[in-house]
């Protein structure tokens, strides 16, 4: 039977994509990599790699394999974990995944209180698509992430905190009601949209109200897509957590009839849950609670 280090081995160049990087993060040589990795493969009986374009995919027993290893690695880690608190030390990592506006706004406060109650505990916040961090827990690579209710998952979502979507606008919009805009109104509007996959929160609100307009522009970034706006190229709708403590040179208007997208936080199945993750849960929990946009 394989040695848990060796399948921490075989994540990390999962993770990283090559040996290189892999030896890298964890401070071995990339030919201790291939040692470790060829020594896996041999032991289980199959080949977890292949070469494809000068990079290292997974071959599709390897995909198969990879969730019941995080598993393992999850179950170990909850193990130490649980015997470090028993005698007193608390460590270990919490990997959480996130889209970009609670990165920026929600997880440095996230991280500040937990690390004073927990310095003993790192947390690695991956970043990404309300698709990536649905991946991440499917696979088994993240403890938990954020995700809005607008997403089709096979786990409960714990519902965290309603984020008003707003329409934003050039600042020579002038909106046919003072303070807002009509539903009416956005559908006669040129609108610009998040690239594919990130704007599955406006498509929501689209769909549900029978808004087809688009203007043909898709932009991936946030900042790209503000500015866009602000340039007079259309209107966008997003949400208003992206806009805390932030200067920008669009307007802002309530939708009317309001409209939100909820955050939700999607984790990890009970039983690979270490006490650290657990703890961050009830951190985020109490954050969102308290959390006024």
């Amino acid at each position: 039977m394989a040695e848990i280090y060796a399948y921490r081995v075989f994540t990390e160049v999962v993770e990283r994509g090559n040996f290189t990087s892999a030896a890298q993060s964890l401070d071995i040589t990339p030919s201790a990599v291939s040692h470790t990795i060829s020594k896996l493969e041999k032991d289980i009986g199959f080949a977890l790699f292949v070469r494809s374009r000068g990079k290292l995919e997974l071959t599709h027993n390897g995909r198969m394999l990879l969730p019941r290893i995080y598993d393992l690695i999850k179950l170990q880690d909850k193990i130490m974990q649980e015997k470090q608190e028993i005698l007193g030390v608390s460590k270990g990592t919490v990997r959480i995944g996130a889209f970009n506006s609670v990165t920026m706004k929600w997880m440095p406060d996230i991280i500040r209180s937990y690390r004073k109650k927990y310095p003993g505990i790192d947390v690695e916040v991956h970043e990404g698509k309300y698709s990536d961090v649905a991946k991440g827990i499917a696979s088994g690579m993240l403890d938990m992430g954020f995700v809005t209710t607008t997403q089709e998952l096979n786990s409960e979502i714990i519902a965290l905190y309603d984020d008003p979507l707003m329409c934003v606008t050039p600042q020579d919009f002038v909106p046919e009601h003072p303070g807002k805009v009509t539903v009416e109104e956005i559908s006669r509007q040129p609108l610009l949209m998040q690239a594919e996959g990130l704007a599955s929160d406006t498509e929501a609100f689209l769909a549900k109200n029978g808004i087809k307009t688009d203007s043909g522009i898709r932009v991936a970034d946030d900042s790209s897509l503000i500015a866009m706006v602000a340039s007079g190229f259309g209107i966008s709708i997003m949400p208003m957590l992206l806009f805390k403590d932030e200067q920008v040179d669009v307007d802002l208007y309530d939708i009317d009839p309001p409209e939100y997208r909820t955050i939700g936080l999607v984790t990890a199945r009970e039983q690979f849950l270490s006490p650290a993750a657990k703890r961050m849960i009830d951190e985020i929990r109490d954050f969102a609670a308290g959390f006024e946009g």
